[in-house]
């Protein structure tokens, strides 16, 4: 009985979760171990976030002046503070065992919508002693379509993500292992690109600012989404990810646009990428500025197309 108890426990120790908690995951737990914290921060989150929706409605110029009237802003109002609120306990206060996945998130929407419209349009909403809120068809019908148009946007996004998502369950493998393919082919194209750029310039040519700009935005889309592509291959999307992917986004155009500032900036450059570039079509020219602000550059191509140009700089003026 001893050697089957410690073979037994030698088991439940093998197969312990040998990964460490996020910071995330600390919270989480902090949370739930102290409740009534969670309950005042809980609260805090929905009065706060039905105060900045209501000023965002009502107190600026987002909405119309007409429709400015809750009787007909209400299905944005409540969706909004919803979607708050959900994004809210879907990063910090989901527990470990069912954390919410982008179906759990979308679906509330369906009925909350769906339901929704069936009774404002027809019933209204009912407060204790009265009609708060009358029916839609009872109300303006110049502007009844803005809150039915709300309640179906809303229900169309999630049953458009809901089924996206389970699109994506199905065929998350074979997409993963189509996807390292798929950018191995894009990074070849970005190479073949800058090849034939080079070898143009052999014979005096090269291709246009805009389209270099095109190429240099594609580079920095591809290199932002490939690392998230690598990381969804072993991880279950959550919704907290958004938050990150967001981050990681703004981090990511700094870097580009530093990047494209720099290239800009270099005179004499093989690679033209320009934020400031003008074409003369009348006189067959395309000036490229380059330089600082204080100590612009001007340098004159011979224009073919919008996809080619002359390589070497038919004069240049200096401020």
């Amino acid at each position: 009985m001893r050697n089957n108890d410690s073979t037994q426990k030698k088991s439940k120790k093998s197969h312990k979760p040998n990964r460490k908690m996020s910071w995330l995951d600390k919270v989480k737990l902090w949370l739930l171990q102290h409740s009534k914290i969670a309950f005042l921060l809980d609260s805090s989150i929905f009065f706060l976030s039905a105060f900045g929706v209501f000023y965002l409605l009502f107190g600026t110029t987002l909405i119309p002046k007409p429709y400015q009237n809750f009787n007909y802003v209400f299905p944005l109002f409540l969706n909004l503070i919803f979607l708050v609120n959900m994004l809210y306990q879907g990063v910090f206060r989901d527990n470990f065992d069912g954390m919410l996945t982008i179906q759990d998130f979308a679906d509330p929407f369906l009925y909350l919508n769906g339901v929704g419209l069936l009774f404002h349009s027809f019933f209204g909403i009912m407060g204790r002693n009265r009609k708060t809120i009358p029916p839609l068809l009872t109300l303006d019908h110049r502007y009844i379509w803005f809150p039915i148009l709300t309640y179906i946007t809303f229900f169309l996004v999630a049953t458009l993500i809901i089924l996206i998502s389970k699109y994506i369950e199905k065929k998350k493998e074979l997409i993963m292992t189509k996807h390292l393919t798929v950018f191995r082919i894009i990074y070849l194209l970005f190479l073949l690109f800058a090849l034939i750029h080079f070898i143009l310039g052999l014979f005096g040519l090269g291709f246009t600012p805009i389209v270099w700009n095109i190429w240099f935005f594609a580079l920095g889309l591809t290199l932002f989404i490939h690392p998230w592509t690598i990381f969804y291959k072993t991880r279950i999307f959550q919704w907290y990810h958004l938050i990150f992917q967001a981050l990681s986004g703004f981090f990511a155009l700094l870097i580009w646009l530093m990047i494209f500032f720099f290239l800009s900036f270099i005179p004499d450059s093989s690679i033209p990428v320009s934020i400031d570039y003008q074409v003369n079509t009348k006189d067959k020219e395309i000036r490229i500025n380059r330089g600082s602000f204080l100590d612009d550059i001007r340098e004159y191509h011979d224009w073919i197309n919008p996809l080619f140009m002359k390589s070497k700089i038919k004069y240049m003026i200096e401020n």
